[in-house]
C-alpha cells in the first residue's frame, strides 16, 4: 500500500463511529504480474532447453547428466516461484463508509494452510528423531542441515499469517486513476499520483463505485488509465 498511508492518523475519520456503507473481499494480485510471468517464462524455457539438449548433446554423460539436473532443478524452483511469489494474491477486506475507506490485507492461504505447515513441521522433526535413533553416525556428518531443517520446522509450526491495516479519508484526493483491466480504482493526488489507496472490486461493481466516489470528492479528476504500480 502506498506511502501517504503512513501519514499523520488524525487526519483519518474514526470510522468506529460510522456506519458503513458497503464492505466486500477479494483476491487479487498487488503488483502487475506480466513482467514476472514474461521473466519466469523466459528462465523456464532455458530449463526446459537444458532438458532437451541432455538428450541431444554431445557424448559425455557426466555433462549430459548436469544440463538434466540443471534443467529439472530449475524447473521446479521457477515453478516454484512463479505459484508462489508472482501468482500468490492477497486478500483484501474493504469496509467503506462516507467520509473514507479502510482495508485490512495480507497473502491468501487456504483455512487448511495452517495445519498443512504444522503438518509438515512435526513430520520432519520426526524423520530427524527417527534418523537420530537408527543412525546417529549419519546425523554428525549432516549436523549443519539438520539445524537448519530444525530451525524452518519451528518457523512452519509457529506461521501466523500477518494482516496489515490501512485506512484514509476520501476529502485528500483530488485524481481518481480507474484500471478496468486490473480492476481498480485508486484515489490519489495531482502532485503525487503515486501515493494512491489502492481499490480492488469485481468489474461490474467498478461504475458503482467510481459513482460514489464522484459524490464525495466531486472535485476530483477521473482519469481512464493503467494503474502501473
Amino acid at each position: 500500500m502506498s506511502s501517504d498511508e503512513s501519514e499523520n492518523k488524525s487526519s483519518t475519520p474514526e470510522f468506529s463511529k460510522m456506519a458503513i456503507l458497503n464492505s466486500w473481499d477479494i483476491k487479487a494480485h498487488a503488483q502487475p504480474t506480466l513482467p514476472g510471468d514474461l521473466g519466469i517464462g523466459v528462465l523456464l524455457l532455458f530449463c526446459f532447453l537444458a532438458v532437451i539438449g541432455s538428450f541431444l548433446l554431445g557424448e559425455d554423460d557426466d555433462f549430459r547428466d548436469l544440463l538434466f539436473e540443471i534443467g529439472i532443478i530449475g524447473s521446479g524452483f521457477y515453478s516454484y516461484m512463479w505459484f508462489f511469489a508472482i501468482r500468490h494474491q492477497t486478500l483484501y477486506k474493504y469496509r467503506v463508509y462516507q467520509k473514507g475507506a479502510e482495508v485490512d490485507y495480507s497473502l491468501f492461504y487456504p483455512k487448511f494452510a495452517n495445519f498443512l505447515f504444522k503438518g509438515i513441521a512435526i513430520f520432519v522433526v520426526v524423520c530427524l528423531l527417527a534418523m537420530l535413533s537408527v543412525a546417529p553416525w549419519l546425523m554428525l556428518g549432516a549436523i549443519i542441515p539438520a539445524t537448519l531443517l530444525v530451525i524452518a520446522a519451528m518457523n512452519l509450526f509457529n506461521w501466523e499469517n500477518p494482516v496489515e491495516h490501512h485506512s484514509t479519508d476520501w476529502a485528500r484526493y483530488d485524481l481518481v486513476f480507474i484500471d478496468r483491466k486490473r480492476k481498480m480504482v485508486v484515489p490519489s493526488f495531482q502532485d503525487n499520483p503515486l501515493a494512491g489507496f489502492e481499490v480492488h472490486l469485481e468489474k461490474d461493481k467498478i461504475d458503482e463505485f467510481v459513482a460514489f466516489l464522484k459524490t464525495v470528492i466531486p472535485n476530483a479528476e477521473f482519469r481512464e488509465a493503467k494503474w502501473e504500480w
